[in-house]
Parts: structure tokens; C-alpha cells; sequence
């Protein structure tokens, strides 16, 4: 596991980084960098809304960024977004609800 967060109602949260370490490797293709996928669990009786950005390289938030944006999320529900995440040295996932009641959890491995 990469990191866990559960950030209040509208507070957008940065999720660990990429290693510094695997920068070099970046150089060469696929080789180094750090693919994610999150889980968001609503863990309360109503609806909430999540968000998920990548942000490279640490930049400051954007729409452009988004993953996810606004997304409904049912009462005591789980969503995985799968989508395959490259991150580099620097890049930052962010994730945030409208309500506060869901718990992030991002899950990573680094290629050889």
C-alpha cells in the first residue's frame, strides 16, 4: 500500500509520491515508474462525491488534472478506479469527497 487518507468534506489531500529514487529510470521508457490504482470507500449511510487528480511533478491543482471530478459514490459502497497511473519523481496524486465520509486508499508497484 501506497497510503491512506480520509481528508474532511472538500479538502483536497495529496497521496504519496513517487519515489525519488526511480527517477533515472524514467529516462528509458516504462522502466521506474510507479503505477497506482485507488480504492474510495464510502463508509456512512448517504451518498458522497469523490475526486481524484495527478498532478506531475507536483503542480498546483488544475481542472485538467482530474481523473475523477464529482463523481457519485453510494451509501456504504466501494469504487476501485483502475485506470493505470504512470507517476514520475515528484507527481502527486490528490484526492478529495464533498462530505468527508470517504476513506482513499492507493495501492502501488515500481517497475524494474
Amino acid at each position: 500500500m501506497a497510503g491512506q487518507a480520509r481528508p474532511a468534506g472538500g479538502v483536497l489531500t495529496a497521496l504519496p509520491t513517487a519515489p525519488a529514487a526511480i527517477a533515472p529510470a524514467l529516462q528509458g521508457g516504462m522502466g521506474g515508474q510507479t503505477v497506482v490504482n485507488v480504492t474510495f470507500c464510502n463508509t456512512t449511510g448517504g451518498a458522497d462525491t469523490i475526486f481524484l487528480s495527478h498532478a506531475v511533478n507536483g503542480a498546483a491543482d488544475t481542472p485538467a488534472q482530474y481523473l475523477i471530478s464529482g463523481q457519485t459514490l453510494g451509501a456504504n459502497s466501494t469504487y476501485v478506479y483502475t485506470g493505470t497511473i504512470y507517476m514520475a519523481a515528484g507527481d502527486v496524486l490528490r484526492v478529495k469527497s464533498g462530505g468527508g465520509n470517504v476513506s482513499f486508499n492507493a495501492y502501488s508497484v515500481v517497475n524494474p
